[in-house]
């Protein structure tokens, strides 16, 4: 047996007894917030909380004017509160005292599963030190975490053995009075909360670069690129036999597999913003700014864009291929209109095998790079680094305020917007832009069309990942 083989074993049974601990659900010890006084006196204690951890619920959620119904918040002795803030009166506890004296206050480490939405309605730009559990998981690679939906359900049934009972998800939570089953789902997510970023945070240990052997990453990396470039070859042939049937055949879907439209290139950036703003996928949907339009911003215009900006400048580890090149080509993957189950089986079986070790072989190129990095080495081996060029990245929400500075200024479209619009709304996006029009597949098992683009790794992945810049 193969070091690659007890990997992918131990990715298809993550969760073993004795490798991943199971916890019971126990009932979770909940208050019912309702009327001001004891709001305000309840931020008070809060704002003496080192951690929280927090969820809402909303009412009118599938309207454009959504309003928070619920806030759920877990303090650091174990006991969770439920808010009632529907009424006007409560919704101004939450803009003058919490929002202010919790929220915006950097000193209190506050925790939600998604946390961009929570931001968005509990202070916005205004709020401090708030962590998203969702972020944490995307950190844990696949073959430690091997689930492609990061929903808060699928890391908890994943981690836990626990099944979530999510019926109230999408409950009319803007009627009065809720139900005490609808009290008690809303009860639990902050307590799963607590769990799944406790759990995360202890089980991905990372490895100082001082302390790293490079001659036994060395060695796993040469092994994995074999493997890697098999499963891919396989992953790819089933994608095309796939695309090319629904191509041909003008269907949008088949067996887990659906057609989408990608636009190439770019579009203004105001219009970028009215698309962002008309279907809702502002929040954490990042733009890259490239350095020719860095370079014709007047200073005091660059500086403000730089204080909105993700800035990465991290070098590109540059190794050898080993034999993947030489790899003989996959046999052609037969496919026809009555093959759906046998396509969805090949392909969730060799695409979690794909996955599995496209993190490793990540994870061991993130290694050596910085053991290289570490050492102040440019070149060691068959491996190099790159000299870094900063690359910029800025929220659309951020970008908006910028609006009349930017003006027309053409920006790349991000990919990120093929898995959310579907393709009529994409087209919309080719207005006054330069672009092209292309049509690819994405991949999407039933259990999983419910959860947001967003939750899944998908959306981390609609870019190349890092180990296809290998030379």
């Amino acid at each position: 047996m193969s070091a690659i083989e007890p990997l992918l074993l131990e990715a298809r049974q993550p969760f073993a007894e004795g490798l991943w601990p199971r916890s019971a659900a126990e009932p979770v010890g909940w208050q019912l917030v309702e009327d001001p006084r004891s709001f305000s006196a309840l931020v008070g204690r809060l704002a003496r909380q080192p951690e929280l951890w927090i969820d809402t619920e909303m009412a009118d959620w599938n309207t454009t004017a959504p309003r928070l119904s619920l806030l759920q918040v877990r303090d650091g002795d174990g006991r969770v509160h439920v808010i009632d803030v529907l009424r006007p009166e409560m919704t101004a506890v939450v803009n003058c005292e919490l929002i202010p004296r919790v929220m915006e206050d950097p000193s209190i480490r506050k925790w939600a599963h998604n946390a961009s939405f929570e931001r968005r309605f509990l202070g916005s730009g205004g709020v401090r030190s708030l962590e998203c559990t969702l972020q944490l998981a995307r950190q844990v690679p696949y073959y430690l975490l091997p689930v492609r939906s990061l929903s808060l359900a699928s890391i908890v049934l994943a981690l836990f053995g626990e099944r979530l009972d999510k019926r109230y998800q999408k409950a009319d939570w803007g009627r009065r009075p809720l139900s005490l089953q609808q009290l008690q789902y809303a009860a639990a997510d902050p307590e799963w909360c607590y769990r799944v970023q406790t759990e995360l945070s202890a089980r991905w240990p990372r490895v100082e670069p001082a302390l790293e052997n490079p001659e036994e990453r060395k060695r796993a990396y040469l092994e994995l690129l074999p493997a890697l470039g098999d499963a891919r070859g396989r992953h790819e042939a089933i994608r095309a036999a796939a695309n090319a049937l629904m191509l041909q055949a003008g269907r949008d879907r088949f067996s887990g597999f659906a057609l989408r439209t990608r636009i190439v290139g770019t579009t203004p950036l105001p219009e970028l913003i009215r698309l962002a703003r008309a279907f809702g996928v502002d929040v954490g949907l990042r733009v890259p700014i490239s350095k020719k339009i860095r370079a014709a911003l007047p200073p005091e215009i660059e500086a403000r864009l730089r204080a909105s900006a993700t800035v990465h400048s991290q070098a590109t580890l540059h190794g050898p291929r080993s034999t993947h090149a030489t790899l003989a080509p996959p046999a052609p993957y037969e496919v026809g209109p009555a093959d759906e189950d046998r396509v969805g089986r090949d392909y969730e079986r060799v695409d979690h095998e794909l996955r599995a070790l496209t993190s490793r072989t990540n994870e061991t190129r993130s290694r050596l790079r910085a053991w290289m990095e570490h050492e102040g080495l440019r070149k060691w081996e068959s491996f190099s680094l790159s000299i870094p060029n900063e690359q910029w990245t800025v929220s659309i929400a951020a970008l908006e305020p910028l609006l009349p500075c930017l003006g027309e200024r053409q920006l790349s479209v991000p990919r990120k917007l093929g898995l959310v619009l579907d393709p009529d709304r994409m087209r919309e996006a080719k207005a006054a832009g330069t672009y092209a029009e292309t049509q690819f597949i994405v991949w999407r098992p039933r259990h999983e069309e419910d959860v947001p683009p967003q939750e899944t790794r998908d959306w981390d992945e609609s870019s190349e990942s890092e180990v296809d810049e290998v030379e």
